[in-house]
């Protein structure tokens, strides 16, 4: 894993409790579902202190090849199990068994939780602000404070010469 430019090996980033400890294989797969993960001090340390060790993340779904041949789950997301993005989204997939959602760039959209469901809308970035109604507003603010700068001198120019 690489962290704050160095790169380490073997960090447990979360312990995982799984609802049950009832696992069942199907098809020599088993996959668990709403899995409790909690933040190492390892993982605290990984994501650079921004969170603290036991603190409780997004319950995540996970499948587990028991032979070469099993075959895990589809990696391709419905909608429904994590969705896509809108503008510019890229799809999420599976990584050692583990489902992700899809997310969005430059947009606004919503991102995919770690169980299939949607989790929320993006952080706006301002990127859907009318950038010529802006500058519009900008001159003309320009402008009047130019006029006010133009009539204090002029009346100062006044007022020293009447005096």
């Amino acid at each position: 894993m690489d962290s704050l430019g160095e790169k380490s090996g073997d960090v447990t980033l979360a312990e995982l409790e799984p609802g049950s400890a009832d696992l069942t294989a199907e098809g020599d797969v088993i996959t668990l579902a709403d899995v409790t993960a909690t933040l190492t001090t390892a993982g605290a340390e990984a994501f650079g202190g921004f969170y603290q060790a036991g603190a409780e993340l997004d319950p995540v779904d996970l499948a587990v090849a028991l032979t070469e041949d099993a075959e895990l789950p589809d990696a391709d997301p419905t909608p429904g199990d994590g969705g896509t993005g809108t503008t510019g989204g890229t799809t999420g997939g599976t990584t050692g068994g583990t489902t992700g959602g899809a997310g969005t760039t430059g947009g606004v959209g919503t991102t995919g939780g770690t169980t299939g469901e949607l989790t929320g809308g993006l952080a706006s970035t301002g990127s859907d602000v009318p950038v010529g109604a802006l500058g519009a507003a900008a001159a003309v603010a320009v402008a009047a404070g130019a006029g006010v700068v133009f009539a204090v001198r002029r009346r100062r120019d006044t007022d020293a010469a009447q005096m």
